[in-house]
């Protein structure tokens, strides 16, 4: 009977310890990041040592530019390389949009302290109280957080603060379209994130519109005129690519540029 006991004692402890494991590995699981990387390589590595992960002080940077231009594909990406580094963490997407709903901002904080606390979010009814469970919830540990999309400089002060709200060696990411919202007295770097040069434009078009790195030879011409149509911007280059990979035909392709022609005239 206590062989049974004990038995039964150690498989729920097997048990659990499994459950916990895998727990962990789902908190790992890097987000989703672009199916073609192109051009998100060289961007990464200028982030990386702007960052310096390993280094100390407080950095937050901010990450803007024009929408569709890939800002969120580069933070993912970002954060993705800074899960191993920080047991606190937080990616929080759509910030904007979620800032804009009755009580949005409260929500916002209650999702950043429920992740940087690992459990589940807090209701949050007043900003300010909300202000003093973020600084609690650090718990004076290097924290990654990470947030994309941000509209109002509103939304950084009652989510980020300032810098001495933050433990050495913690790093923040904002991406926004409104350079005038990265306010000095939070951030303390910037980077521009840029179109993509021509041949970054026509290799990303190539693998969403045939799969393959460059396009083939009868429609070259078809696709170089679809790139500068796109302005460089992976958004558009992806949803061009998209919607002609299954036109196979170079009448098909004729019309669509035409049509493209018309919504961007003089490109």
């Amino acid at each position: 009977l206590d062989c049974c006991r004990i038995c039964a004692r150690e498989e729920s402890e097997l048990i659990l310890s499994l459950v916990k494991k895998v727990l962990e590995k789902l908190d790992n699981t890097p987000l989703g990041v672009a199916k073609y990387p192109v051009g998100l390589h060289s961007r990464l590595n200028e982030l990386r040592r702007k960052l310096d992960v390993k280094g100390n002080g407080v950095k937050v940077l901010g990450l803007y530019g024009m929408g569709g231009v890939g800002k969120t594909t580069l933070a993912k990406a970002l954060y993705n390389q800074f899960v191993v580094y920080f047991k606190k963490r937080s990616f929080i997407s759509d910030v904007k949009e979620i800032a804009r709903r009755q009580n949005g901002m409260a929500t916002l904080q209650s999702k950043l302290i429920g992740d940087l606390k690992s459990g589940a979010s807090p209701i949050i009814d007043d900003t300010a109280k909300g202000i003093r469970s973020i600084k609690e919830s650090m718990n004076n540990e290097p924290v990654a957080i990470f947030l994309d999309d941000v509209d109002n400089a509103d939304q950084l002060r009652v989510l980020v603060g300032r810098r001495d709200w933050f433990c050495q060696g913690s790093r923040v990411v904002v991406t926004t379209r409104d350079q005038n919202v990265l306010l000095p007295s939070v951030v303390n770097e910037t980077f521009e994130v840029k179109e993509l040069s021509l041949s970054e434009s026509l290799t990303l078009f190539s693998y969403h519109a045939f799969g393959r790195e460059h396009p083939p030879k009868n429609f070259s011409v078809l696709a170089e005129e679809v790139v500068k149509l796109s302005g460089g911007l992976p958004l558009a280059l992806e949803v061009f690519g998209s919607l002609l990979f299954y036109k196979k035909r170079l009448k098909e392709w004729e019309d669509l540029v035409q049509k493209l022609r018309q919504i961007r005239p003089g490109v």
